[in-house]
């Protein structure tokens, strides 16, 4: 996590990537507090890149806004501290995290209302989100605690929907936060269904992956880059109905139940 203390310039290799640094889709992605506090356009005709530095325009006192962004820090912080151990693994931190998700997040219908304070930003201060803030939260805990995650999404007739793409080992698996929200006061157990799926998972829920949204990519979508969004490996795959019991991180197991019966899963990396 990069901590702004309030700069005015940052070094930056090229127009283009000032430009991708300062858009609002990459500020919501990787630098929350930033985004709609900070621009990368000039309002008083200042050239806002030259020689290989950028300028950062504040819609917001720049002591404010380093205070904002200390205060969301502290709140990853003590997220990542709470659920996590020193020696978690990749799945580890991925499963402690989605049963994070699960129970401190609901679901956001009136998100709209909320956009001109940054719509994941807000996910994080609130507590709700669609499946687009969901999806990327997640992986933004993920990015901090060392895996790679990105938000990624499929947008035709039959669905709209996002969720978060993860790559363990160097093998690529999908997982839905949003789809896997619960209330424990009632009783709600932890689904892993849509946990680190398989590409034909994915499908089969309904979600075309023929042409992924990807926010962080310079033109939306995947088709338009050289990057793969695969998932084949299906070694973490839960049967559906699967609930988890327990993890024994010693033996690197996790106890889950299915149909009335209890099953074990070995998640020891080769």
């Amino acid at each position: 996590m990069t901590r702004c203390s309030g700069e005015t310039t940052f070094a930056c290799a090229s127009l283009e990537a000032y430009k991708w640094a300062t858009d609002p889709v990459t500020l919501t992605e990787l630098f929350p507090p930033a985004c709609t506090k900070i621009e990368g356009e000039s309002r008083d005709g200042s050239v806002p890149f030259e020689n290989g530095i950028g300028k950062i325009f504040y819609q917001m006192p720049a002591e404010e806004y380093a205070e904002r962004q200390a205060q969301f820090e502290a709140l990853v912080v003590d997220v990542l501290n709470t659920c996590l151990e020193p020696d978690d693994d990749a799945f580890e931190k991925c499963l402690k995290l989605f049963d994070y998700m699960s129970v401190n997040y609901s679901y956001q219908y009136d998100f709209q209302a909320q956009m001109s304070d940054g719509a994941n930003y807000l996910a994080y201060t609130t507590g709700k989100g669609q499946c687009i803030e969901l999806a990327s939260v997640y992986a933004y805990y993920l990015l901090q605690a060392g895996v790679e995650a990105l938000q990624v999404g499929c947008n035709n007739p039959e669905m709209a929907h996002a969720w978060t793409y993860t790559v363990i080992d160097g093998r690529g698996y999908h997982t839905d936060p949003t789809w896997s929200l619960r209330d424990p006061e009632a009783g709600e157990e932890l689904g892993l269904y849509y946990f680190l799926m398989t590409d034909e998972r994915r499908k089969d829920s309904g979600c075309a992956l023929d042409d992924l949204t990807v926010p962080l990519l310079p033109r939306y979508w995947a088709n338009f880059s050289a990057a793969e969004f695969t998932a084949s490996d299906d070694r973490y795959c839960f049967p559906e109905g699967s609930f988890l019991m327990s993890i024994d991180e010693d033996g690197k197991t996790v106890h889950y139940s299915c149909c009335g019966e209890e099953y074990d899963l070995c998640y020891a990396q080769e």
